[in-house]
């Protein structure tokens, strides 16, 4: 099995309050992008995408970059749009596809083996990594299967949640593995009519399902692996992270 891993890094990361693009600055003398490209080479990633903005320059691609295949997503219209920029990057020998995302520093190596085995047991068409949250509010939320509960029926985001799926604790990280061909038959399917006028990767999700074809879920032994960093006090939170497990280790 061949495997890709494509990290979506173009965000502007406004709130950083800095020049330097998000995935860029230091956590533990590493780029955040670093350490996700780092757990998916250790995963078994046989090739690494980097989606990134136009704004990094050849000397920031040629110092924290380097032997990574990068692909530039000039507009910014959703994660749909950025896995897109990356499908002409791919290998042709590349089987399954690993989205990551470039800010989630502490994602391990075994997480991301665990997603990608998850998806392989049974030749699904996608795994989702998923984590549990006393407070979910925010993100979307997976309802499975009343019937086989390891299956993936649908991700809803809060603002489309019933009362009832506002309830559910289980949500979705962003990460996913996907069979090569579901995801590039997928992509070309992606529409913008939403509220966001994006293009969507849990589209890619819903037309599993709705095809017939298994998704299934892989849940995070530790959510404090998929903490993501927005703002300088964020980046700090993960530092923590990162410290207490280099001490552990």
């Amino acid at each position: 099995m061949s495997t890709a891993a494509v990290i979506l890094a173009a965000g502007l990361g406004k709130r950083m309050k800095s020049a330097l693009p998000k995935v860029l600055h230091l956590a533990e003398g590493r780029p955040l992008i670093r350490w996700v490209a780092d757990s998916a080479r250790s995963a078994g990633a046989n090739q690494l995408i980097a989606v990134v903005g136009p704004e990094l320059t050849d000397s920031d691609k040629k110092n924290y970059l380097g032997g990574y295949d990068v692909v530039i997503q000039r507009e910014r219209l959703g994660t749909g749009h950025a896995a897109i920029q990356a499908i002409p990057a791919l290998k042709k020998e590349i089987d399954e596809v690993i989205v990551l995302c470039g800010d989630v520093p502490c994602i391990r190596p075994e997480t991301i083996f665990s997603l990608l085995q998850s998806r392989r047991e049974k030749n699904s068409a996608a795994s989702v990594l998923t984590m549990l949250l006393d407070d979910p509010y925010g993100y979307g939320r997976i309802v499975r299967s009343k019937i086989d509960s390891s299956k993936i029926e649908r991700i809803v985001e809060e603002r489309d949640a019933t009362e009832d799926e506002r309830k559910i604790k289980e949500v979705n990280s962003g990460t996913y593995a996907f069979r090569r061909d579901i995801l590039e038959s997928g992509l070309k399917r992606l529409g913008r009519n939403n509220a966001q006028n994006e293009y969507y990767l849990t589209d890619v999700i819903r037309f599993c399902v709705t095809d017939g074809e298994d998704v299934v879920g892989s849940i995070a032994d530790d959510s404090n692996e998929l903490l993501g960093v927005n703002t300088p006090e964020q980046l700090k939170i993960v530092e923590s992270v990162l410290v207490k497990r280099s001490e552990r280790e």
